[in-house]
């Protein structure tokens, strides 16, 4: 998709917003982003937050605190630059 946007001089006026199961980790939001995505909805990773706070594995933080929290902790890890390795 994001590569048909280039070719039609079409991809500053769109945005590709990813809706995915797949993404939990880190690495995972880095490499859609890195490949086009404006951004990213792990709708897994959020259901599995809510399912642990309700089990009681999660007892210091809400739902949506610790929604949140791992949002907000996955913008920063994913725009932290990579150190490079020579």
């Amino acid at each position: 998709m994001h590569h048909r946007l280039v070719e039609e001089h079409l991809r500053t006026s769109a945005a590709l917003v990813i809706e995915t199961g797949d993404a939990r980790e880190v690495h995972h939001l880095a490499l859609l982003l890195g490949f086009g995505a404006s951004a990213v909805c792990p709708y897994l990773a959020y259901e599995s937050i809510d399912a642990l706070v309700e089990s009681g594995e999660l007892t210091d933080l809400s739902a949506f605190e610790a929604r949140y929290q791992y949002a907000r902790r996955s913008t920063r890890a994913s725009s932290r630059p990579c150190p490079r390795w020579a």
